[in-house]
């Protein structure tokens, strides 16, 4: 029984870490990721709008590609329960970090495409501030606090 239960882990394991693998690195080919956030809000923006349905869809399949490390953690934590005390509370904490760097990353596709549709079909100067200021606002807290922060601090907690 331990050994398929540990095979069943690694092979969760294995393709959370394949399928993240696969829109991350279409993202650097299509939106040149990570680097593009060096970029002024602008230019951020105007290439997401550029991007057009599949770069929505490449962020929404990279922040659920996370969806089949939560079965794994949970059986490692039933697996590894009996042998330390601190397990069931690891194993939340670390599925506490994941759910919520998923969270931080699906501002790309559920509030980014609005602000770059704004942006990019606005004439007006102050909507353009205004969406350039909204975007840094969500980027720092879902992308920074959330994903960055939050989301790092509860997955090494958890380990």
């Amino acid at each position: 029984m331990e050994t398929s239960l540990t095979k069943k882990i690694g092979y969760l394991l294995i393709t959370g870490a394949v399928a993240l693998c696969i829109p991350y690195t279409i993202l650097t080919g299509i939106f040149n990721y990570p680097i593009i956030l060096r970029q002024d809000t602008a230019t951020i923006l105007t290439r997401f709008h550029q991007g057009g349905p599949q770069l929505i869809w490449t962020w929404f399949a990279f922040a659920v590609t996370g969806i089949p490390l939560i079965p794994a953690y949970i059986l490692m934590g039933q697996l590894l329960e009996k042998k330390a005390a601190m397990i069931r509370t690891a194993t939340t904490v670390g599925i506490i970090g994941l759910v919520v760097q998923m969270i931080g990353l699906l501002r790309w596709t559920f509030v980014v495409p609005v602000l770059a549709d704004t942006f990019v079909h606005s004439t007006d100067p102050a909507v353009r501030s205004a969406v350039i200021v909204a975007f840094q606002t969500i980027h720092q807290f879902a992308g920074v606090l959330l994903g960055e922060h939050l989301g790092q601090l509860f997955t090494v907690a958890g380990r």
